[in-house]
């Protein structure tokens, strides 16, 4: 990096003794060969029972700056001492990287770059929400070998095991809090908290450049609206350095993004909108969602013209295994084939699809009953759908990849204990009903514009019978740690 790498480092520490302490904190910077590249000192005189904080700052010459294509990692190592000698120490790995919002898209290390990604969240078919690296890892490489450079951890902070292997396989990363839907002053206040938390504890991570405070929050809300930017504020006091933004569904008719450095905003045109129904047969013209896209994008752009837009969802849903109606695979493929092209505007920073892989969701409210989200381009199981072979060449395309890590096309997950799910009496019962709604005598298929079938399965039109029953579930020996907080923060 021109002028090298800048250092500043902040050391919490606290004095339990019962007299004053002389403290010193040695800083010592390495590469990924262990070298040490940079020592820096700060010392303070503690008093009984307090706290302190100690600051250090630096130029590293020659620092490599971290990227998607050269993740170049540094660590940072503290040791703690007093007149005696060491009393603790504590590390924390970090990198150098600068981002930027403009009206042209973002800047990393001050080159353009286009974000090609994936929302996943934190769900296994072993351990449900229970840590499970291997599934991490496995996800996650997939993920970059399908020409992709950025994940959304939808929609909570995850494990800090996942943010180490996007540091690791460069991955950029859009970190984010649990706040959906409605927001008064109490669930404010907690999002404010988990702000704090959240930025405190990833903050050392080169991969996260986007905090998020919320998810298709009710923009249309006064109060919702105002509590948004309330928390769009702090997250970049807390953390000038990165973006600071919310996702937002309502963008159409609620705008809500005068503090947002990065406009995201999530819709499936295809779905919903043009039609004003859910689903379609495979026949339908998908040129009306292209074009809904376009359309739309460029009204909001005209309102924020100083602002990229980042696609935060778009994509489809299908039950794997079947085709030729609303919810096939054939149709889950089709609709991403349309809708990507689309996405080209030059106000546009880039795109997430939602979603990585079908996952266990509340079954009330959420088309006519499925336990599982669909929206996967793979099972919950890690198999690929149609869906997946369109977007990662579409992707690669985008990205022109020609040097990711390759890996076993047929790689599933390895033996071991799945989760009974909550879907395998529900998709064979989704394919008895197809069988059953053959097009010849199918009662509740959509309607086509002369009055016969559209030859898709409509998805409100089948009442879905579901067993219920427990699942076991296989906890990982990886427990979730809590590692020490306040010890150590690298900006």
């Amino acid at each position: 990096m021109d002028g090298g790498g800048h250092v500043a480092v902040r050391v919490f520490i606290r004095n339990d003794r019962l007299a004053p302490a002389d403290a010193v904190a040695a800083i010592a910077i390495a590469d990924a060969r262990g070298e040490t590249t940079l020592d820096l000192v700060a010392s303070a005189r503690v008093a009984a029972g307090t706290s302190a904080e100690l600051t250090a700052n630096g130029t590293l010459a020659g620092a490599r700056p971290w990227s998607p294509n050269s993740p170049v990692l540094y660590t940072a190592v503290v040791r703690l001492k007093d007149p005696g000698g060491e009393v603790d120490s504590v590390q924390t790995r970090f990198g150098f990287r600068r981002v930027e919002a403009t009206p042209e898209g973002l800047r990393l290390n001050g080159q353009p770059i286009f974000l090609t990604g994936f929302n996943r969240h934190e769900d296994s078919p072993r351990t449900a929400m229970a840590v499970d690296r291997q599934t991490t890892r496995e996800d996650l490489t997939r993920i970059k070998e399908a020409g992709a450079n950025f994940v959304r951890l939808c929609h909570y902070p995850h494990h800090p095991f996942e943010l180490d292997l996007c540091d690791e396989i460069g991955l950029l990363v859009l970190d984010e809090i649990p706040l959906n839907l409605r927001i008064d002053a109490a669930r404010a206040e907690t999002a404010a908290r988990q702000i704090r938390r959240m930025i405190e504890r990833d903050r050392n991570h080169p991969s996260v450049i986007f905090w998020s405070v919320g998810n298709e929050t009710y923009d249309e809300d006064t109060f919702a609206a105002e509590a948004n930017r309330g928390l769009l504020r702090l997250a970049r006091e807390l953390d000038p350095s990165r973006l600071c933004v919310h996702v937002s569904n309502r963008w159409r008719t609620s705008p809500n993004f005068e503090e947002d450095d990065v406009i995201c905003v999530n819709d499936y045109p295809s779905m919903t909108g043009w039609r004003g129904r859910r689903g379609h047969g495979p026949q339908a013209d998908l040129s009306r969602s292209a074009e809904a896209w376009r359309t739309s994008l460029a009204t909001l752009h005209e309102r924020y013209p100083l602002k990229p837009i980042l696609i935060s969802e778009f994509g489809y849903c299908s039950i794997a295994g079947t085709n030729g109606h609303a919810l096939g695979e054939d149709m889950h493929e089709r609709v991403i084939r349309a809708e990507f092209p689309a996405l080209d505007a030059p106000f546009l920073c880039g795109v997430s699809l939602w979603c990585w892989a079908d996952h266990p969701w509340p079954p009330a409210g959420f088309l006519d009953g499925m336990a599982m989200s669909p929206f996967g381009v793979h099972t919950r199981q890690r198999v690929p759908k149609k869906a997946f072979g369109a977007i990662r060449s579409l992707y690669r395309a985008r990205q022109v990849v020609s040097a990711y890590p390759r890996i076993n096309r047929g790689q599933n997950l390895r033996p071991g204990r799945v989760l009974p799910s909550p879907t395998d009496t529900f998709a064979r019962a989704v394919l008895r009903w197809i069988r059953r709604n053959r097009p010849e005598n199918r009662k509740n298929a959509m309607p086509g514009p002369a009055g016969g079938c559209r030859g898709g399965l409509h998805p409100n039109s089948a009442v879905f019978a579901r067993k219920r029953g427990r699942s076991r579930v296989k906890v990982d020996s990886a427990r979730s740690a809590r590692g020490r907080r306040g010890c150590l923060t690298t900006e």
